[in-house]
């Protein structure tokens, strides 16, 4: 039979600092569906609480503070292993907050980007990019809201917008095959 690997990695963590080199997760946002921070993105509609493929790279997590860190990402992505630079700084508490940028090498676009997250009764997040495209520069967001309903094991309801604005001029230019793989929205 076929085999694969999907994670193997070594880590050493020396005082605040963690050096992972191999085949892991890296996955940022906190949309559940649509990721713009990610530098990494997958995304597969038809199995919605799928696990994530590895992707081998080299990434550092550094704490800064009791409620925050900086992490940076070294890694190659997809099946023409695509190189990507990427480095996040986030803080905790109340409302959990990040910056990120995330550099393409194969291309040489940058993505700048900011994700919140709170709970105020009702839970909500916004994720949003201003990314390079070969067509000029555009926006990528996603924000939902969501709440658990106190009916027996819990009732969640989640509602999320997605805009990615560097697209076709109509719908019928979509992707839609390649939504489900994982691959961007529009053409």
């Amino acid at each position: 039979g076929e085999g694969s690997i999907e994670r193997a990695y070594l880590e050493r963590t020396c005082g605040d600092m963690t050096l992972r080199a191999g085949r892991q997760v890296v996955h940022w946002g906190h949309g559940l569906k649509f990721n713009p921070t990610d530098p990494f993105p997958e995304l597969f509609l038809v199995d919605p609480w799928f696990e994530r493929d590895g992707t081998d790279g080299l990434r550092v997590d550094a704490a800064m503070g009791e409620d925050g860190g900086l992490t940076a990402a070294w890694a190659t992505a997809g099946s023409y292993g695509e190189r990507r630079t990427a480095v996040r700084w986030y803080r905790s508490g109340g409302v959990d907050r990040a910056l990120v940028w995330v550099h393409d090498h194969a291309f040489g676009r940058d993505r700048f980007g900011v994700d919140v997250k709170g709970d105020l009764t009702v839970g909500w997040w916004f994720e949003g990019v201003r990314a390079q495209s070969g067509l000029g520069d555009y926006d990528e967001w996603v924000a939902g809201i969501d709440y658990t309903f106190d009916v027996r094991e819990g009732l969640w309801i989640a509602v999320e917008r997605y805009y990615e604005g560097s697209g076709a001029a109509s719908t019928g230019a979509y992707d839609w095959y390649g939504l489900t793989l994982g691959t961007r929205l529009t053409p």
